[in-house]
């Protein structure tokens, strides 16, 4: 997110000051010359509208409401004035801006890299720091602030971008002094400032403090979806469904096509035993995104959710789509929660023999055993099974020689699951 740190273009006013001639002296000019200079106050103005445009806030969390097409547009402009003057480190400038906002980042790098090394200027380091940073490289990110800090060390957006990188290597402590710093200096950045400082405390696990954060973001632009979804969840792990819902409810009002919240939502009613939505929710989420990871996700929770509301055929269907993906992505975790959703729900239909290979293949690698809580929803659904008569030598077979529980925990299960 850049505030500010967009170069200065030259201005539609500044070069019809300059080219106060009469129509009458065009004569006097190659008719090619007047043509391209013409074409380029239209590109300088065009482009100086986009990159300050009032929607730079809106490019947090992978959401933005940019128009990418104005941004190819003026690329495209750019281009061609860079072609005429390779020198043009305004023009190189801006063309990394726009790279940057549509996420081409090692464009975006050539260009500021190019741009520097003809002119260097604070706006260019801060630009070319995110750049690095979108890039991993977090060292030459942290060099570019440095230097933009030697240039003018009372820039008053220096400390709003030390928080951005603070943010992304994790220090949240740093981040947070960084954004109050530029809450005090810059009004342009309180909005994300605020947002950002959200974030902070919501990975430090101070969902107060990051509800009273976002709320402050809040005050001052009420129309962000990110911002609600954002609320909604730190709603949700305090344990307030019912408020994280509310919120992701105003986060979906404000868009109807941002993946997060329906997905949140949908999380938050599961946790209520409100079923039924939490399927509408996560079967709405996966239509919005390509995301191998979050199709993952939402397939292993749909597999679950149909073994809860005893759908088992279709938890078994859920638990393929996962597996699907195996030889296309690391499942981690997910690749046991499928089986084990797999394994329950073919007991209930009656298919003992196929159910105990699955677990023979959940627990088999042991990483499983390594997560306590999938062992003991795993050993709570096989006592419950078990209790109903049907496969119990089969049961205590899984519980003791597959997962290992021990006897005396068996007998405790019974009596106390």
């Amino acid at each position: 997110m850049f505030i500010k740190s967009c170069p200065k273009l030259i201005t539609k006013k500044n070069i019809m000051t300059k080219l106060k001639f009469s129509f009458n002296h065009i004569r006097s000019f190659n008719l090619i010359l007047f043509i391209l200079m013409c074409s380029f106050i239209v590109s300088c103005v065009s482009v100086n509208k986009i990159m300050t445009g009032k929607n730079d806030y809106l490019s947090i969390d992978g959401y933005s409401g940019i128009d990418e097409s104005n941004y190819m547009k003026a690329i495209t402009k750019l281009s061609k004035i860079i072609k005429r003057d390779s020198l043009n480190a305004d023009a190189l400038n801006a063309r990394g801006f726009c790279y940057l906002r549509l996420n081409s980042f090692s464009e975006a790098l050539v260009d500021y890299n190019n741009s520097i090394q003809i002119s260097p200027s604070v706006n260019k380091f801060i630009n070319r720091s995110k750049t690095n940073m979108k890039l991993g490289n977090y060292q030459a990110a942290f060099n570019d602030l440095r230097n933009a800090t030697e240039l003018d060390s009372t820039n008053i957006y220096l400390d709003f971008n030390y928080g951005i990188f603070y943010l992304d290597v994790k220090n949240y402590e740093k981040a947070i002094q960084h954004f109050l710093k530029s809450i005090q200096k810059d009004e342009t950045t309180r909005f994300i400032a605020y947002y950002n400082i959200g974030k902070c405390y919501r990975y430090l696990n101070n969902f107060e403090k990051a509800i009273e954060n976002y709320n402050a973001a809040r005050m001052i632009n009420p129309n962000i979806a990110p911002l609600y979804d954002n609320i909604g969840t730190a709603n949700m792990l305090l344990g307030n469904n019912e408020e994280g819902i509310k919120n992701y409810t105003k986060a979906i009002e404000l868009d109807s096509n941002f993946y997060s919240p329906y997905y949140n939502r949908g999380n938050a009613y599961f946790n209520s035993g409100n079923f039924n939505n939490a399927i509408s929710d996560y079967n709405k989420a996966i239509t919005l995104t390509e995301n191998p990871s979050k199709h993952i996700v939402i397939n292993c929770n749909l597999s679950r959710l149909m073994f809860l509301t005893k759908n088992y055929g279709e938890s078994i269907n859920y638990g393929n789509k996962v597996l699907l993906y195996k030889d296309k992505v690391d499942l981690g975790i997910y690749y046991y929660i499928a089986l084990y959703n797999m394994a329950i729900s073919n007991l209930k239909l009656s298919k003992p023999d196929i159910a105990y290979e699955i677990y023979k293949d959940c627990f088999e690698d042991g990483t499983i055993s390594k997560n306590p809580e999938l062992v003991e929803e795993t050993c709570s659904d096989l006592i419950e099974h078990y209790k109903t008569g049907s496969d119990q030598m089969l049961i205590k077979n899984i519980l003791l020689n597959i997962i290992k529980i021990s006897e005396d925990d068996f007998n405790n299960r019974l009596v106390n699951n």
